[in-house]
């Protein structure tokens, strides 16, 4: 389905654009950190669908979400509904990898994602492990990593952003960070809802 974008995207969610592509790809010296909450699906699948992969060779792009909802310790029906909302999100993102932890909420919550852009879900075992990964190998890229509620700020510090917000027990946390060519990070934070219909 083509979204209209005059129809679905609100001026927040071009704000929101305009301070990745100034914060995140212009390379700001500073930490910044930019908090959306989208309440239309549409809006936020018509930001994905503006790519974020960009077309600067050393710029490391890295999304990062909190497994979705679950019991114990697979997915609930919410939880696959988020799962499937998060890979709808991301099928224009330029995502070219997919990395989680070894545990079933973190996997199911990637497969979907995984499964949908045709590239397998890569286990790690440890954020250090990952993060130097990722920086190492994946320059000019646009990587995903599913954790946890306590790893996913601890991720996002390992890649270069200071303090990075606390995530409690939500899962519609999104965050965006940016690594330049230098080592330095910039941080999005974006909130993302289920899509109903699914």
């Amino acid at each position: 389905m083509k979204l209209n974008i005059n129809k679905f995207l609100s001026s927040t969610v071009l704000l929101a654009i305009c301070a990745f592509l100034l914060f995140g790809l212009s390379g700001c010296n500073r930490v910044s950190t930019l908090r959306l909450s989208i309440n239309s699906f549409n809006s936020f699948v018509q930001l994905g669908a503006i790519s974020i992969k960009h077309h600067k060779p050393n710029v490391i792009t890295v999304v990062i979400v909190r497994h979705a909802e679950r019991a114990n310790d697979a997915l609930t029906e919410e939880g696959e509904k988020r799962a499937e909302t998060l890979a709808r999100l991301l099928r224009n993102s330029g995502v070219s990898a997919v990395f989680s932890t070894n545990t079933t909420r973190t996997i199911e919550t990637a497969n979907n994602t995984a499964e949908r852009l045709g590239i397998p879900v890569q286990i790690y075992n440890s954020i250090p492990e990952v993060t130097d990964l990722i920086k190492s190998e994946y320059s000019g890229n646009v990587v995903l990593v599913v954790g946890h509620s306590f790893s996913v700020p601890e991720t996002i510090e390992a890649l270069g952003v200071s303090a990075a917000p606390q995530i409690g027990n939500e899962f519609n946390n999104l965050f965006i960070v940016t690594i330049r060519h230098d080592g330095k990070a910039s941080l999005t934070h974006l909130k993302y809802d289920i899509h109903l219909d699914l």
